[in-house]
């Protein structure tokens, strides 16, 4: 992989990161999050060192906000499966 298109990677899962943290409904959140997380996989395995680094914040933190999210995404989606039953 040529080291721009790892770069453009990590500045895709960069950008998804910052999409995650903006979606107010947390079941969005924690799927952009998580599909931040999968891209920024690639920079970390065939990237620069400092865009690795780079990579694994963005996957750390990226796995932070989907784990912290999760509960409530849980919540809302139970909270759908209910209403969807009901009509």
């Amino acid at each position: 992989m040529k080291p721009q298109s790892a770069r453009a990677l990590a500045w895709m899962a960069g950008t998804l990161l910052l999409i995650g943290l903006a979606i107010p409904t947390q079941v969005g959140s924690v799927a952009i999050t998580a599909l931040a997380a999968l891209v920024a996989i690639a920079p970390i395995v065939l990237g620069t060192p400092k865009l690795r680094l780079a990579a694994v914040v963005i996957v750390v933190l990226a796995a932070g906000i989907a784990a912290s999210n999760y509960q409530s995404a849980d919540q809302e989606m139970q909270a759908y499966r209910a209403h969807a039953k009901s009509r």
